[in-house]
């Protein structure tokens, strides 16, 4: 009764370990890495798996499996041994009973080299389960019942096929075909079609990114950096779908030939079963676009439904701080927080979520099945705070925390309901980790443009300064941030973002140059930091052909056309001050530009600085603020436009560029790391402090209709690269990692 047991499913590419009543508990790379000049270990798991083609002479880094089974034996016992070591302990008595799910076409040899290993790794007995009966169990399919179940397990080596029945395997077949295999076909398709030498982990990015298995009316594209073969020497060159369709074309028919052998050796009255109840997808390369497709594709003749079975942990409840998503007037951090929560909605089936919010939900979460952002109130919270939301697999629920006080609710009231009633994981999609949190905690940290732009940024103090309660909170928040934190919103920035780094067991970023910010100011593990990028509503913002709405819209906010515009907060930090004082040298060098200049946003830090200007300028009849505007009426603003603004002095990443380019409107900007990284050659870009520069670009883009459609081209092109979809299905692979 005192022997631990462990399960370890023994992937060509991870390696998990299940501990029983604590679930999933190691989900790393099955990576090694080695000294060539004492044949000592160095590293297992993530850390050697950073190590994968960056290694010195002296250092290799290998995958101990392939194909499903072992390839070098006494490496894959040390790897064993080290994972058994992390789950349980370095120090202890009794030996742990291990079981190992192996591919169910292997060997006898090989069977026994699985065994062999784990009880050399430290295991006092080692079982072995063929991966599709693991894989029917982790899908709730009911094996035990008399009735067929058909299992596709797409791995990182292998995939299996099998038909399962009244426990066991009534047919089955397995195919050293998967993930490993699809990346390397796209590094020898990307090699003999472009020259160009890539990696492994660029070869992933590219299948996840626009890999599909079928040819996709719009094609998907990506930018691609790698080595000219011929030259020697860095080239980028742009990947489409079609590109990695075509490269996975012989691995996905050895898969179906598979499927078709199976299905024919079914008995009829199994094959009845299948008919009626269709397959179910499982392992990470089952993600593949249109995989589900395929087989119709290839005429296998059944009523044919598929089921995804998404790799993750076991049930986990994960928090979520959904104040920012629930605010009615959003920008970027909120509407990223907000469509992110959809996304997960959509895609994580298992886990339970609780959305945390200062005020009721909007409808827009309070509804998770509809695609449209709605600011109304539709039933309001119980006495104990839970909110019913509608969600596709019923598995989220709301709680309004009441908090006294406009201020500091993260840091009090959700520090408090961590300490009552904590989950499993708290996600944290803008800066602020509270005080109070579970040791699994995930932060999103946007951009630390405090630390660059520091002046920019308002020293205003965030409570108000009378009052037995601010004295009391003032003195309680130095206390609790040994005197780090005073009180002004620039101080909160500072110590909040220091407090997340050094407290979260991830932090999630929205591009390399915050990765980079964020390495360049703050003593923290790059392997903790993980880049996500943003994605946009792809349902909403798109090229329209609505005149009559478009007019519609621009009359309701007062709207005349020629027009640029600009959106986001309107605030110094924006650079909104130097976009206006840029537009009046545009009017003053071409008199015969009609073009008025359109703010869309709220007003922020230095808005009345802003309204100084215009005034300065002479240009109250032709720069418009409509406030803030609905989210729905936004596509047609950027129809209306001849060319959207973006002027920014710092920015993280840039929401608005992705609607603009997905619109087919031409973008003028800065030209700072983060917009060159996500606008690529869809934007023509500015020195954003040089005012002159940015109305010479601007004057450009008016005057050039070809220089405009040579942007909108470039820019529908480069938005198919972002969605939301990816963000949420990178952001649930975070946290199925903890």
């Amino acid at each position: 009764m005192f022997v631990k047991r462990l399960g370890i499913d023994l992937g060509t590419t991870y390696t998990l370990v299940y501990l029983p009543k604590r679930g999933i508990i190691i989900n790393e790379p099955s990576v090694v890495a080695i000294s060539m000049i004492d044949k000592k270990i160095l590293a297992v798991g993530n850390e050697a798996k950073d190590m994968v083609g960056r290694t010195p002479d002296n250092i290799v880094a290998i995958k101990p499996l392939k194909d499903g089974v072992i390839a070098d034996y006494h490496t894959t016992e040390a790897m064993l041994r080290y994972f058994i070591n992390k789950a349980l302990g370095g120090m202890r008595i009794l030996r742990p009973e291990v079981m190992v799910a192996v591919p169910a076409g292997i060997t006898s040899t090989e069977r026994r080299a699985v065994i062999d290993a784990t009880i050399a790794a430290g295991a006092k007995a080692a079982y072995l389960i063929k991966e599709p009966i693991a894989a029917a169990v982790g899908a709730d399919i009911p094996i035990g019942s008399a009735s067929g179940h058909m299992i596709v397990d797409i791995g990182g080596g292998t995939a299996e096929v099998a038909v399962i029945s009244l426990g066991g395997i009534v047919t089955s077949t397995s195919v050293r075909v998967g993930g490993n295999k699809f990346d390397a076909a796209i590094v020898d398709y990307v090699r003999r079609k472009y020259n160009l030498a890539i990696g492994e982990r660029t070869s992933e990015e590219i299948k996840i990114n626009i890999g599909s298995a079928l040819y996709l009316e719009d094609k998907l594209t990506m930018e691609v950096k790698g080595r000219d073969i011929v030259t020697g020497l860095p080239r980028n060159i742009l990947v489409n779908s079609d590109d990695v369709t075509e490269a996975l074309q012989n691995s996905l028919e050895v898969i179906i030939s598979a499927i078709k052998k199976v299905l024919s050796e079914t008995p009829p009255e199994l094959a009845s079963d299948i008919v009626d109840k269709g397959m179910v997808l499982s392992g990470g390369s089952s993600l593949l676009r249109n995989i589900d497709q395929l087989c119709l594709y290839y005429e296998i003749v059944f009523n044919y439904n598929t089921y995804y079975i998404l790799e993750r942990n076991n049930y986990m409840i994960i928090g979520i701080d959904a104040s920012r998503a629930n605010k009615e007037h959003k920008s970027g951090t909120e509407w990223y927080a907000y469509y992110l929560i959809k996304e997960l909605a959509k895609l994580d089936d298992k886990n339970e979520y609780i959305l945390y919010t200062d005020q009721p939900l909007h409808a827009g979460l309070l509804d998770l099945t509809q695609e449209n952002f709605s600011p109304a109130i539709t039933n309001l919270p119980n006495k104990q705070g839970w909110q019913k939301i509608t969600s596709p697999h019923n598995n989220f629920k709301g709680k309004v925390l009441r908090w006294p006080f406009r201020f500091l609710w993260t840091q009090g009231r959700l520090s408090l309901e961590m300490l009552w009633q904590r989950p499993d994981v708290l996600f944290v999609p803008a800066h602020a980790l509270p005080l109070i949190h579970p040791k699994k905690s995930i932060v999103t940290i946007h951009d630390i443009g405090f630390k660059e732009t520091e002046k920019l940024y308002s020293q205003d103090l965030i409570m108000p300064q009378n009052g037995l309660d601010y004295r009391l909170l003032r003195l309680l928040i130095k206390i609790i941030s040994r005197g780090d934190y005073i009180g002004s919103q620039l101080d909160y920035l500072h110590w909040s973002t220091q407090y997340a780094l050094d407290k979260a067991r991830r932090i999630i970023t929205i591009s390399n140059f915050s990765k980079d910010e964020i390495a360049k100011y703050y003593n923290v593990d790059n392997s903790k930091i993980k880049v996500v990028y943003n994605g946009y509503n792809d349902k909403l913002y798109k090229q329209l052909d609505q005149p009559e709405v478009t007019q519609n819209v621009l009359n309701k906010y007062g709207l005349t056309q020629p027009y640029i515009f600009y959106v986001g907060r309107l605030e110094k930090k924006k650079n909104t001050d130097k976009l206006i004082e840029a537009f009046a040298l545009v009017k003053q060098h071409h008199p015969e530009i009609k073009h008025k200049l359109v703010l869309v946003g709220d007003a922020s830090f230095g808005f009345d600085e802003i309204k100084y200007q215009i005034n300065e300028f002479n240009l109250s009849d032709d720069v418009m603020i409509t406030g803030w505007v609905a989210e729905e009426d936004m596509p047609h603003i950027f129809k209306g436009a001849t060319a959207f603004i973006f002027p920014s002095n710092y920015e993280g990443f840039g929401i608005p560029l992705l609607q603009a380019m997905a619109c087919g409107t031409p973008i003028v900007a800065s030209n700072i790391p983060s917009i060159q990284e996500v606008a690529g050659s869809a934007a023509l870009l500015f020195d954003q402090t040089k005012v002159h520069d940015m109305a010479e670009k601007i004057e450009r883009v008016i005057l050039n209709q070809d220089l405009r459609n040579q942007l909108i081209q470039a820019g529908l092109i480069r938005a198919k690269n972002f969605n939301w979809q990816i963000c949420a299905l990178e952001t649930l692979k975070v946290i199925n990692e903890l």
